[in-house]
């Protein structure tokens, strides 16, 4: 902060005296150049990890420049922005743009919710207002009795596309005040937007000189207008992003750049982007673009936000889920889904309509306000796998016994039910037992393989599980069967209870394959064989289970395309070790179509 010394004690700040600015200084001036990289922006990360984009001293300027003639800023402008500075739109609304043209900026320490940044607009009479589509859906739908908008000259939207219905209310509280625009951290600021005087509905406005665009097809073949395909944009201060901070810059000169959007440019040249292409679902063998899915849930009054994915389904195939957020206020839920699913039914195409409506309270965001697709897709994982829980927490159609392998098998309450699986039956079938030799199962359940170890030769078999009603299961099958000499059952996690010393021929794990969040809490050990948290049972079995074997042992893994088999990998190589697929078969397991796979775990 830069003030007289009369007014130090008014700011909670580095406050500056600016006679000392303009003293003398000891450094000496910076003579880079404005080719050199001046800073670096990180990418929002809503579809994978974010990289690092440099941007060069020179580029800030451009970025004015450019979209001078949609802003038009003066010394008598106030901006706000609720897109923070650590993205490449927030640092042009709140530092770049206003500095430039000797505006005054309105900056805070906290993210504002809805009410404070509609106080802060009304105190500071803010002209220039900066936010996100989900953050303008929140604002207008707090009481504005007081006027406190009045004071706005423009409201700019962008780090989204914005939905329909939510433009459509959009303007019918701010009119033209209300501006879309489109940029990309790789370009650092806005480089298409409507202007006051000329925009157009659904449409996030026109190219700004001195940046460039075109609509192609999947051949780099320019489209018709009007046609829809993969946009490209090209101009001076495009950079790639890194993925370490030491790598050097990535600079494109003048270059055609692939945003990573599916796009349409009308005759006039008015834009219009209809999502990420990485958003793209496929269902019945047909591209979805879930925007278009999630506008049209949005017209229903009692919606105010929605994200769309694909889910697996009971028969195979993948259909549509929707998870929506509500306004505040409505409480029957069943009723709104339903009339969501039948308002679909009537008006959208049949691949088009969700097969299910869920309620959530909030939609997962990065800390830009973005919907994390990746994270809503990992929601629809957790849902398959609850669904795989409950189904084996039924007692509705459990037997007490099983057929299974050519043996009857006692099976216990609460514990995971090799009858709704194929895994037990592929992985114990598959598996080698060393005749005379050790066998090690971790997560035993119902005891199947464990049993069928000792009962195919093994002369010494260990059996581990967390749940003292697995391990009490396997203790009862394998009596029944006459290897309880040979069996011997421990209850706790991975190779806890075992001894320090013990080593064995084989070792094996049927893994719970899907991962969870860092803070998932199970609510029931049977969840230990459906979720792995943030897969450290998996990294710890590959760098244990390898010094559990024997000489010349083998590590086995069951694993199937439910989990996420890149992560697992790159755990592995980490631990310099790689995954040989032993055996695979794609089959149906309960209410999920899945491919099964036996890993082998070697030494790269």
């Amino acid at each position: 902060m830069i003030c007289a010394p009369a007014l130090t004690s008014r700011f909670n700040a580095l406050v500056i005296d600016p006679d000392k600015l303009r003293a003398p200084g000891q450094a000496p001036y910076f003579t880079g150049g404005t080719d050199v990289a001046g800073f670096g922006l990180f990418t929002s990360g809503t579809t994978g990890d974010p990289k690092l984009c440099f941007h060069t001293h020179a580029d800030p300027e451009i970025f004015e420049q450019a979209t001078n003639s949609a802003f038009r800023l003066t010394e008598d402008d106030v901006c706000f922005s609720v897109s923070r500075m650590y993205f490449g739109f927030g640092l042009g609304n709140s530092l770049f743009l206003p500095l430039s043209r000797g505006a005054t900026t309105v900056l805070r320490s906290v993210r504002a919710t809805a009410d404070v940044a509609l106080g802060i607009i009304a105190e500071h009479r803010v002209s220039v207002f900066y936010g996100q589509p989900s953050f303008y859906a929140k604002m207008l739908q707090t009481p504005d009795d007081s006027g406190r908008l009045a004071s706005l000259r423009l409201a700019v939207c962008g780090g989204e596309v914005v939905p329909e219905s939510q433009e459509t209310q959009f303007r019918a509280t701010l009119g033209s005040r209300f501006l879309n625009v489109f940029g990309t951290t790789e370009v650092g600021y806005a480089l298409v937007a409507n202007t006051p005087g000329a925009w157009r509905d659904r449409r996030v406005g026109k190219i700004l000189p001195p940046y460039r665009l075109r609509v192609v097809d999947e051949d780099g073949a320019s489209v018709a207008a009007g046609e829809p395909g993969l946009l490209q944009v090209a101009g001076p201060t495009i950079s790639l992003g890194v993925r370490k901070g030491d790598e050097p810059p990535r600079r494109l000169a003048d270059e055609w750049y692939a945003t990573g959007d599916s796009a349409t440019v009308d005759e006039d040249g008015f834009l219009t982007v209809h999502g990420r292409v990485d958003d793209i679902e496929v269902v019945g063998g047909t591209n979805v673009h879930p925007i278009e899915v999630e506008e049209f849930f949005l017209r229903h009054a009692a919606v105010r936000e929605v994200a769309v994915c694909s889910v697996r389904r009971p028969v195979g195939n993948s259909t549509l889920r929707a998870y929506v957020v509500l306004v505040s206020g409505v409480s029957d839920h069943d009723q709104v889904a339903a009339e969501l699913i039948t308002a679909a039914q009537e008006s959208l195409t049949w691949y088009k309509v969700p097969e299910d409506v869920v309620i959530v309270p909030e939609l997962p965001r990065n800390s830009n306000g973005k919907v994390k697709r990746t994270a809503v897709r990992k929601m629809a994982e957790l849902d398959v796998g609850f669904q795989l829980v409950a189904r084996h927490l039924d007692t509705t159609d459990r037997p007490a016994e099983f057929e299974l392998l050519g043996h009857s098998w006692d099976l216990l309450p609460e514990v995971f039910a090799p009858i709704h699986t194929a895994s037990t039956e592929l992985f114990s079938d598959w598996l080698p037992y060393p005749a005379g030799g050790s066998f090690l199962e971790i997560g035993c359940g119902a005891g199947v393989t464990a049993v069928l170890a000792a009962l195919r030769g093994c002369a010494r078999v260990a059996a581990v599980d967390i749940s003292g009603q697995a391990a009490a299961n396997t203790a009862l099958n394998a009596t029944r069967h006459g290897v309880g000499d040979r069996v011997s059952v421990h209850q706790g996690d991975l190779f806890d209870p075992l001894d320090r010393d013990d080593r064995f021929d084989v070792i094996f794990w049927n893994s719970n394959v899907i991962p969870t969040p860092e803070h998932f809490d199970y609510s029931h050990d049977i969840e230990h064989a459906i979720f792995d948290r943030d897969y450290r049972a998996h990294r710890r079995y590959l760098a244990e289970g390898m010094q559990r074997l024997t000489p010349g042992g083998v590590l086995l893994l069951g694993f199937n395309s439910l989990g996420d088999r890149v992560r697992l990998d790159s755990i592995a190589a980490e631990l310099g070790l790689k995954l040989i697929e032993y055996r695979g078969e794609a089959r149906h397991s309960g209410h999920v179509a899945v491919t099964f796979q036996l890993l082998q775990v070697v030494k790269r």
